[in-house]
């Protein structure tokens, strides 16, 4: 991906989930309570499946 690509992928990023309002340290903290829960809903998808 290039740099205008990843530029626009966060732009739109942020728009989707409302954040685009908010300043650097605010979407920082909203990006450190989603990994974990995309990761937490990635590993119960992968062990239900068993």
């Amino acid at each position: 991906m290039k740099e205008q690509e990843f530029q626009q992928w966060i732009q739109d990023f942020y728009k989707e989930r409302g954040w685009s309002g908010y300043g650097p340290f605010e979407r920082m903290a909203f990006l450190t309570e989603e990994v974990p829960r995309a990761h937490k809903d990635k590993l119960s998808k992968r062990y239900s499946k068993e």
